[in-house]
């Protein structure tokens, strides 16, 4: 549930305006403020949402145009998360598909950008391919953009040696270094055998054979 960051006055003084950390702003007679305990940092419900919102609101287009663009104003989002979103505002399938097509139309959504932005970040992270996979579905993208956006990612080897390597930061592969890079690899969704096979390559005559998970 969104949480209001700041409590203000509206120009006139006649309504007190409620930002939302959604991107979503709500203006109410002084008297609901005090009377719903409404203060910095309070959790709104979409049941309160949907009272203080006039009911035409949730029936223009227009307005759910606005509403999508103050969401991608904070943070980009996927066409999925977007809708999800809208309809948590109260706005109608109708309008919020509607909002979310007229978002990519203008080019202000777009999911295979999404997903290799995404991607890059998870690579830093030291993510494996499969688990990118994972975040990836969860953000509602498509099993096409989600193999289109990790394709581009460097082979696993070399994702692997460049890991190793900066973990190892240049000393020795002794059992202890060994089974603590065996354990952040792992953790990170890669196959035990990939991992025993860069620890071998990094130290050559060093195996990494016969580690586990701990």
């Amino acid at each position: 549930m969104p949480l209001i960051l700041r409590i203000r006055p509206t120009r006139g003084g006649r309504k007190m305006l409620l930002s939302l950390d959604d991107g979503t702003y709500l203006r109410i007679q002084p008297e609901l403020v005090e009377k719903l305990g409404f203060a910095v940092g309070t959790e709104v419900t979409p049941e309160e949402i949907e009272m203080l919102c006039p009911a035409e609101t949730q029936n223009d287009p227009e307005k759910a145009r606005e509403q999508a663009a103050r969401f991608l104003s904070r943070r980009p989002l996927s066409e999925a998360e977007l809708l999800k979103k809208l309809l948590g505002k109260g706005f109608s399938e109708e309008l919020a598909e509607g909002a979310v097509a007229h978002m990519k139309a203008i080019g202000f959504l777009d999911d295979g950008a999404y997903a290799e932005a995404w991607v890059q970040e998870y690579v830093r992270r030291g993510l494996s391919a499969r688990a990118m996979a994972m975040k990836l579905r969860e953000k509602g993208l498509s099993k096409d953009t989600v193999e289109e956006a990790i394709s581009k990612v460097p082979p696993p080897d070399d994702v692997l040696d460049a890991l190793v390597a900066s973990k190892a930061k240049g000393q020795p592969l002794d059992r202890s270094l060994r089974q603590k890079i065996f354990n952040f690899l792992y953790r990170r969704g890669f196959a035990s055998a990939d991992i025993q096979s860069a620890l071998q390559r990094y130290g050559q005559n060093d195996s990494g054979e016969g580690l586990e998970f701990e």
